[in-house]
This record gives C-alpha cells, sequence and structure tokens, in this order.
C-alpha cells in the first residue's frame, strides 16, 4: 500500500513535489487557490521540461474537504506567514500523526510545527527551481 501525503500549497515548488510524488504514492493538495485547483482537478498537473508529465492527483481549497483523510506525511510548501494558519486548519487531519516537513524558505517554520501535539516535525531544504507557465494552471516548467 502507498503512502498517503498531503502537500500544502501547490505552487511552482509544490506542483513539482505533488508531481513528483505521485508516481509513488497517494498525493492530496490543498491550496489557497480555487481555480487552479479546479484546473489541477479537471486537467491533472502537467510538468514540462526534462521529464514531461501528466501527474493526476486530488486536489481542493477547502481544508474541510480533507475531514476524515489520514496522511501519512503531511509537506508544507506555503509561505511562511501562511504556516501557522494552514497547521491550525489542519488539525482535524493531524490525530493520526503524520510526519509534518517543511522545505518553505524563512524561520520558525519548524518550530511553528511543532506545536501540534506530538509532532514529528522534519525540515530542510530545496534547490529545485521551477515557475508556472499559467496561473491557475495545470502546467508547471522545469529550468532547463
Amino acid at each position: 500500500m502507498s503512502a498517503n501525503i498531503l502537500i500544502v500549497g501547490c505552487g511552482a515548488i509544490g506542483g513539482l513535489f505533488a508531481a513528483a510524488l505521485s508516481s509513488v504514492a497517494k498525493v492530496t493538495t490543498l491550496d489557497a487557490n480555487a481555480e487552479h485547483v479546479k484546473a489541477i482537478s479537471s486537467h491533472g498537473l502537467r510538468v514540462i521540461g526534462t521529464n514531461p508529465r501528466v501527474a493526476q492527483i486530488e486536489a481542493t481549497s477547502d481544508p474541510s474537504a480533507l475531514n476524515g483523510k489520514t496522511f501519512d506525511a503531511v509537506i508544507f510548501l506555503i509561505k511562511s506567514k501562511m504556516t501557522a494558519a494552514a497547521l491550525s486548519q489542519l488539525k482535524p487531519v493531524l490525530s493520526g500523526n503524520p510526519l509534518l516537513a517543511t522545505l518553505q524558505n524563512g524561520m520558525g517554520n519548524a518550530e511553528i510545527l511543532l506545536s501540534a501535539p506530538d509532532a514529528t516535525v522534519v525540515r530542510g531544504v530545496t534547490l529545485f527551481r521551477a515557475r508556472p507557465l499559467k496561473f491557475c494552471g495545470e502546467r508547471v516548467r522545469l529550468p532547463p
């Protein structure tokens, strides 16, 4: 059985992670941009570049749509200033004690995630570069 992973923030970098992980896990994304989520749900998440692909992933802009689901890992790829609010909205899906991972720029993200009861938190950096080709887009472009 594959892992269930929630990606919080499906912009350029979140989209790359979601697409890459979708080949080995069940990936769900939570993104505040409802139009972007609709495009992903309708057309998949298209990545172009060296390894083009279309990832079929579940996407939502409504945190309450995740109630009743459990995740093995939750990866935060949103703006740092949004971390505390996102964590608060995700409390119902944290009951299974998923691994919380931050690959965000900025200081204090891991400390915010550690405020979740019994949290196991990992933090890291990513050297990926990407840019959305089309806002609300199904596409993320890998640079040459």
